[in-house]
């Protein structure tokens, strides 16, 4: 299933591999569910990490909503351990920025994410959002770009892209790179696969 790994730097030359967290064992990703009806509704459908950025001890990962089954969690955040351990842990993953921010069939809410972002300077994650869950046609919801704050888990942007920019087939939202080095001039550059 899933293992993180930390690089610890006894040095350049021969770095050594630690597994902070270890799901692999586990049948299913263990979710801090909003209420037990959400778990019983939920807790057997699969989900994937397909994406991780980390930043500033908070660890964020993508669960794109690829096996056809509504799973209601496309964003997630765990918070790394500090130093050594014996044993990794296999810890709950929380919704990020919330559950409401992820509910499936609203257009204003995140609705399949493959990855994201992180704007160190600006605590800011971007991330580009297909709309849909299938790469062939899907009346779901435009394609569009978000931006979070990682401070309060604001939207504090978003555009979303005309159809004719992304279409609603064959279009897929994949990747996402940022030119952040000017404040006034910022660009994300993102792959459609």
């Amino acid at each position: 299933m899933l293992q993180l790994l930390a690089l610890l730097p006894l040095c350049l030359s021969s770095p050594s591999l630690e597994v902070v967290f270890d799901w692999s064992n586990l049948r299913r990703l263990p979710i801090a569910w909003p209420n037990s009806s959400w778990a019983a509704l939920h807790s057997d459908k699969k989900a994937s990490v397909i994406g991780i950025k980390v930043q500033r001890g908070r660890i964020f990962l993508t669960l794109p909503r690829w096996h056809g089954n509504s799973h209601p969690l496309n964003l997630a955040e765990v918070f790394a351990q500090q130093g050594r351990h014996s044993q990794p842990s296999a810890p709950s993953l929380k919704p990020f920025p919330s559950w409401e921010a992820q509910r499936l069939g609203d257009c204003s809410a995140l609705q399949s994410v493959q990855s994201m972002e992180l704007e160190e300077e600006e605590v800011m994650m971007w991330i580009p959002d297909m709309g849909r869950k299938t790469r062939g046609p899907s009346p779901g919801c435009p394609a569009k770009i978000v931006m979070v704050s990682l401070a309060t888990g604001t939207f504090m942007h978003s555009h979303t892209f005309p159809r004719a920019v992304v279409p609603s087939s064959g279009s897929f939202l994949n990747d996402i790179a940022l030119n952040v080095a000017k404040a006034d001039d910022k660009m994300a550059y993102i792959s459609d696969s």
